[in-house]
């Protein structure tokens, strides 16, 4: 339980660096935002697919299922 809690925060650190170091994240084709007077609503698709790929790569390198 304890490394699974550590990965979630190790993920969150790279996700809010994620932004200066990859400033594409957020960008992609598939992520879509809307404006409204102040309000702003963001739906990143094309980050998730990408950062789901990625996972998959790894988790698969490592061993796990």
């Amino acid at each position: 339980m304890q490394s699974i809690a550590l990965g979630l925060i190790v993920m969150g650190i790279i996700l809010l660096a994620g932004a200066k170091f990859f400033p594409w994240m957020g960008h992609l084709p598939g992520d879509f935002q809307w404006h409204w007077g102040n309000q702003k609503i963001f739906l990143s698709l094309g980050t998730c697919i990408l950062a789901s790929i990625i996972l998959t790569v790894i988790m698969r390198l490592l061993g796990h299922r």
